[in-house]
């Protein structure tokens, strides 16, 4: 009996996961079609501004990879190959629109909502910029009139609903 055997078929449901993380992964699965061998590996490229690039030098075992860094608000263009003993399928191709990943912006002067001798409760106010993530955390810092280095006064984990932070160890004179 003579089994007839050929390139695969292109993988299928190509999809940008991760995309809040750095690098970003991209999965996909297999082809509806093997070719009659078994799949041994997966080919990407992506497309760098100015020509396609192969994302590693070896054929990719399972399904997925993480992409070389990209410029946000920018377009992600890829292609990926399956590989059998045979050859390898056509691409499946997709573009994916990198979400915008930045550094946030300052967040407003805190303001005072509660002071005594030696700690300061402070209101914090996001910044109106985000830099395209949702805020994690706020590093509180302070320094005394007269001193020149800020000393780290601990961190705002919390960031839902009204922002606040008590400073405790307060010299008078700060």
């Amino acid at each position: 009996m003579w089994l007839y055997t050929d390139d695969p078929g292109p993988p299928v449901d190509l999809e940008l996961t991760d995309a809040t993380n750095h690098p970003y992964t991209l999965s996909w699965k297999p082809p509806v079609n093997d070719g009659g061998t078994p799949i041994t590996g997966y080919l990407v490229d992506w497309y760098n501004w100015s020509r396609w690039e192969q994302v590693g030098s070896t054929a990719i075992e399972g399904l997925s990879t993480k992409m070389p860094d990209v410029n946000y608000s920018s377009q992600l263009k890829v292609r990926v190959y399956a590989v059998n003993s045979v050859g390898r399928s056509l691409p499946s191709e997709c573009t994916f629109i990198v979400p915008r990943r930045d550094v946030p912006g300052c967040p407003e002067p805190p303001q005072i909502k509660m002071r005594t001798q030696h700690r300061v409760t402070l209101r914090i106010i996001p910044p109106a910029d985000d830099g395209g993530l949702a805020i994690t955390r706020y590093v509180v810092e302070m320094k005394g009139v007269s001193a020149t280095r800020w000393r780290n006064s601990g961190y705002v984990e919390e960031v839902e609903g009204d922002l606040e932070f008590t400073v405790t160890g307060i010299e008078p004179s700060c």
